[in-house]
């Protein structure tokens, strides 16, 4: 899975058990399959370190999935916390630090809704 470096047998099966459920949820819409997919990721890891920016990644992911489908505010900043994580942990040079961004995008543009509403019903109505 990792270019160059030997992956642990466990942290692949991990990964892809994850990918699953997350899988799963998308399409049967079963919130248990996320949390699933959220807890195995947040799991201590003895190597998780090489795959830092991959994990981080798919969890801010699953957190705005979650921020979707539930909208929690704690969800939201865990996707952001999460997508910073995986996008600092990334080379300029790797590809996938354009995909990376792009998810982390995506909850920064909720946070963005989300405060903008907020500003929006504190407004004093017009006279």
């Amino acid at each position: 899975m990792a270019a160059g470096r030997p992956v642990s047998l466990m942290v692949q099966l991990l990964s892809l058990t994850a990918g699953a459920y997350l899988t799963r949820y998308q399409h049967a819409g079963l919130l248990d399959d996320l949390e699933q997919a959220i807890g195995i990721w947040q799991a201590p890891l003895g190597d998780r370190a090489e795959r830092t920016a991959e994990w981080a990644s798919l969890l801010g992911n699953a957190y705005q999935q979650r921020f979707t489908s539930i909208p929690d505010m704690a969800d939201l900043d865990q996707a952001i916390e999460h997508g910073e994580l995986a996008v600092a942990a990334t080379s300029p040079a790797d590809p996938r630090l354009g995909t990376r961004l792009g998810k982390l995008a995506v909850p920064v543009n909720n946070a963005n809704q989300a405060a903008e509403e907020v500003w929006v019903m504190d407004r004093p109505v017009p006279a």
